[in-house]
């Protein structure tokens, strides 16, 4: 067995942040907020009691770390797919393992083989659900691997340890209870006495279904502060400060950027890890989010709507959430997505979501989620004051690069000129994203089912929509600029 040989402790990397080295001598660099136990490491919250430090045998994990076992390193990844560890199997064969892409890089100093639209293919396609075995991207140092909400056993290969498996929901009383014994466990988790610091519950709130939602949980188990955007000047009015007040929570409202302005020194940790950037309005609320276990509604959409197939793999279609991970470390938080909570028996929750118990929480038409309205109106949520609409209001930069400021892309264009190559490739991406439209505009009018699609154009391109269109060649250049930028603070910080 491989012990812990040298620990590194550095009050000025991410407080969060942590990288492991499995040589000769076994290394860990970590920041202040990484709580360390015997031959055990972990940042972050889980469904279980702190003093006992078994994170490892957790169903529900908020964080990352790993321990030492009889057999080797057991990475212990979060349960929900919005962030992974990094593991690099160099040349030498030797691991190397980190919660942060920018740190791994900076501290085995591997590169990508090339900047291209196939490796943002690569870094994005955990929308198409957890895998049966990471992702690999080939480096200049060797293998990397992402590893997604499975355990994993580093020896001479990756061996996935699955976690526990989630309980059976048979009602709404099964399923709701187990999100609140979760949102409890691991708030008591968060809060305990004996961690280096702990962390009090905060929750996000806006006007739809979902975070409303999970406030309801996070305000049963503790959580007395909410978040919410106001919009700016004749922006999407996403504000849940009526649902705040209505749930007695203290609300703190901050009008939603318009671009990343003002936020600039920011914006790599949210672009950093190739997810592209979709939560970098979070940047507003910094100092709030600051030693919180942070609950919010990340994908109830998929979760919670009665259309979508069920799948066991937590597909997303979506980045929403995933661009949180560098930001999280350096503000020293948690992040609790709810509707993940369980997710892996999506099954049973849309059983539940289309029984007859749910039929008087269903309105109808394209958006419409019985369990988290069930939860709202159960509280003394008026039925209009929440879900009638989908408002999107996430910085989706790959569709609108003006939402990135004017400092930011001339940072981005200094990764070097926009040759021929660069051209091609985007003439190809755009095509590629008009013939998705005009596909899927055909499917409006002949398909109702949402488990159907035509996939001829996903045959063409050789990627399904929701990958291919995180592969805009501008985003490509805007990661390596990003990655670069904030493993320059991690070398100097080690």
């Amino acid at each position: 067995m491989q012990k812990i040989d040298v620990l590194e402790r550095k009050t000025c990397l991410p407080p969060l942040a942590w990288a492991l080295s499995l040589g000769e001598t076994v290394r860990l660099v970590c920041g202040s907020g990484v709580d360390i136990g015997d031959q055990a490491f972990f940042e972050g919250a889980w469904c279980g009691e702190f003093d006992t430090f078994r994170f490892d045998l957790a169903h529900e994990v908020f964080g990352t770390g790993a321990r030492l076992t009889p057999e080797g390193w057991l990475m212990v990844p979060p349960s929900h797919p919005l962030e992974c560890i990094y593991v690099l199997h160099d040349v030498e064969k030797k691991w190397h393992a980190s919660n942060s892409l920018a740190f791994l890089a900076a501290i085995t100093d591997f590169d990508f083989l090339s900047y291209n639209r196939d490796l943002a293919k690569r870094l994005v396609s955990i929308v198409t659900g957890v895998p049966p075995f990471p992702f690999s991207i080939k480096t200049s140092k060797g293998t990397l691997y992402l590893l997604y909400s499975d355990n994993a056993l580093l020896s001479s290969t990756i061996e996935i340890r699955p976690k526990a498996a989630t309980p059976d929901f048979r009602t709404f009383e099964d399923y709701r209870n187990y999100l609140h014994d979760v949102c409890k466990a691991a708030a008591a988790n968060a809060r305990n006495p004996h961690r280096i610091k702990a962390y009090e519950l905060l929750c996000s709130l806006s006007s739809g279904y979902d975070s409303a939602a999970s406030a309801v949980l996070a305000k049963e188990c503790g959580c007395n502060k909410a978040m919410t955007f106001s919009p700016f000047e004749g922006g999407i009015d996403d504000s849940g400060a009526k649902v705040a007040h209505v749930l007695k929570l203290n609300v703190i409202e901050r009008q939603r950027p318009r671009t990343d302005e003002g936020y600039e020194s920011y914006t790599p940790e949210f672009f950093s890890n190739g997810t592209q950037g979709e939560e970098v309005i979070f940047a507003a609320f910094g100092d709030i989010l600051q030693g919180s276990l942070f609950v919010g509604g990340f994908h109830g959409d998929r979760i919670w709507d009665m259309r979508f197939p069920p799948d066991s793999n937590l597909v997303t279609e979506s980045l929403s959430g995933t661009t949180l991970g560098e930001f999280r470390l350096e503000k020293n938080f948690f992040q609790l997505p709810l509707p993940f909570v369980g997710a892996r028996n999506h099954a049973a929750v849309k059983n539940i979501s289309n029984s007859d118990d749910m039929k008087p929480y269903s309105i109808g038409g394209d958006y419409d989620r019985p369990i988290p309205r069930r939860i709202l109106e159960s509280e003394g949520v008026p039925r209009d004051w929440f879900g009638l609409s989908k408002k999107y209001i996430a910085q989706d930069c790959y569709r609108d690069l003006s939402l990135l400021s004017p400092e930011v892309k001339k940072l981005v264009l200094a990764q070097g000129p926009n040759d021929i190559k660069y051209y091609f490739d985007l003439a190809r991406y755009l095509i590629g994203m008009a013939l998705f439209d005009y596909e899927r505009r055909i499917e409006a009018v002949l398909l109702k089912d949402y488990s159907r699609h035509f996939k001829i154009v996903t045959a063409l391109v050789g990627s399904p929509f929701c990958v291919f269109r995180k592969t805009h060649p501008f985003m490509v250049k805007t990661f390596r600029w990003a990655n670069q930028a904030i493993q320059a603070r991690y070398r100097e910080a080690i």
